[in-house]
């Protein structure tokens, strides 16, 4: 009874291997030159804000207690003009383990009206420490006043020295 049951999960398994091939054959599209143009990203709404830049770090605060914390800082524009962007993203940032995508937490993000974006939460918060950190990846995303949301933007994280990310 055992083997049938590990035989039809195989079977499954292999079946839907062989489906998600098909479709990925599908959206690929070789050139004459051998290159793979396959369309990963949506087109972005031309009216949608755009995070130019992001970066993601966790530092040690020294002093009489040392404490980590988790830093992020983002380059944002809007074609409408960066005063349209929202000054405040509850869930502006999200933390994922970098192998599987999985989320570990949202972080808000606060931007200024020239575009700079930061947000940072103490590691003990987010549960992830700094040696664990390039493990880890963030996803920043934004949005304007009149809701449009960026493509989002995926950086690696990494350790750094200081809350001014170096």
């Amino acid at each position: 009874m055992i083997q049938l049951i590990l035989s039809s999960l195989f079977l499954a398994c292999s079946d839907k291997d062989n489906a998600s091939d098909s479709a990925t054959e599908n959206e690929t599209t070789d050139t004459q030159d051998g290159t793979d143009t396959t369309d990963t990203e949506e087109p972005a709404d031309p009216n949608a804000p755009s995070v130019t830049e992001a970066d993601a770090w966790c530092y040690t605060q020294g002093g009489s207690t040392n404490v980590d914390y988790w830093a992020f800082s983002a380059t944002v524009a809007d074609p409408q003009g960066v005063d349209t962007i929202e000054s405040f993203m509850m869930e502006g940032i999200s933390f994922e383990l970098a192998a599987n995508g999985s989320q570990v937490k949202t972080i808000a993000l606060v931007c200024d009206p020239s575009g700079a974006c930061t947000g940072s939460e103490a590691t003990d918060t987010v549960g992830v420490g700094c040696i664990q950190a390039t493990d880890y990846q963030a996803t920043f995303t934004i949005s304007d006043a009149d809701g449009n949301l960026s493509n989002p933007l995926t950086v690696p994280c990494r350790e750094g020295t200081s809350a001014a990310g170096k």
